[in-house]
């Protein structure tokens, strides 16, 4: 089973090219081939932005939390936005298809038959809020199989993971097979929203993840959508004035269908 990077992201105004540094923090499983990518990440200054789809947590004393402790918990927030058309569903998957052809890396092509768009097989679609991504007001996440029930996740027609019939995924404790955090810098009037999502491929048992970002003057509320047919995808996104303040961390957890916390890791920003 493999991850992949989302669409490519915008390149942002000249005058913020000084501030732009790159970076990428993303966790590989064992047995796990992750594509070779880089992601762009924006840090700006100056006035408050307001985060598509999302609430921003300021701390009213400005101070970073002490390194490795976690405040007290934010509220959380559903990104769940309900199941799209069939048709949507199903013209989601074929550009897919296409993604799995073009878009490679270092990652092998899948064979022919796994890539004929006769042959899907829609498994499970849910839309959810398009946190920081400004004129876009929804994503779609979905699985589905071809050919010989090869197996499919992708968000909005680009590719997030595969898996052939028969592939040895091993027997992870959490429940969680693969996994990979994207920071990314995008466009925002004025300034750059600083933006990181979350990719895992798990069991049945794992419904559901959970992704904020804190930085010193703020954070975000928890992000949470379902992990649908072993497949889980969300995001948040903080305003640029927030946090050019310092390092920036994501939280991520991930929850079983009994509501216990099966996985929990902190990311930082660089």
């Amino acid at each position: 089973m493999n991850l992949t990077t989302p669409p490519p992201v915008e390149p942002l105004d000249p005058e913020y090219a000084t501030d732009l540094r790159q970076d990428l923090v993303r966790r590989a499983r064992k047995k796990r081939r992750l594509p070779t990518w880089t992601p762009v990440l924006a840090a700006a200054c100056g006035i408050a932005v307001v985060v598509a789809g999302g609430l921003l947590i300021v701390r009213t004393n400005g101070e970073p939390s002490p390194a490795g402790q976690v405040p007290a918990d934010a509220p959380t927030q559903s990104l769940e936005l309900g199941q799209p058309t069939q048709s949507d569903a199903l013209a989601a998957a074929k550009s897919c298809l296409t993604t799995l052809t073009n878009d490679r890396r270092n990652d092998p092509v899948p064979p022919e038959a796994a890539r004929d768009p006769k042959t899907i097989k829609l498994r499970s679609a849910h839309s959810i809020e398009a946190v920081g991504l400004p004129g876009q007001t929804r994503q779609l996440v979905q699985t589905f199989y071809t050919g010989d029930r090869f197996w499919v996740f992708c968000v909005d027609g680009k590719w997030q993971g595969y898996a052939a019939p028969g592939d040895d995924q091993g027997n992870p404790s959490d429940g969680i097979y693969s996994s990979g955090l994207q920071w990314s810098g995008l466009p925002s009037d004025p300034l750059p929203t600083l933006r990181a999502t979350f990719s895992l491929t798990s069991r049945p048992s794992v419904v559901r993840v959970e992704l904020r970002l804190r930085g010193a003057r703020g954070e975000t509320p928890w992000s949470q959508t379902k992990v649908i047919d072993g497949a889980g995808y969300v995001a948040a996104a903080l305003p640029g004035d927030v946090a050019k303040h310092g390092p920036v961390q994501a939280d991520v957890r991930a929850y079983d269908q009994a509501g216990n916390m099966v996985y929990s890791e902190t990311f930082d920003d660089k």
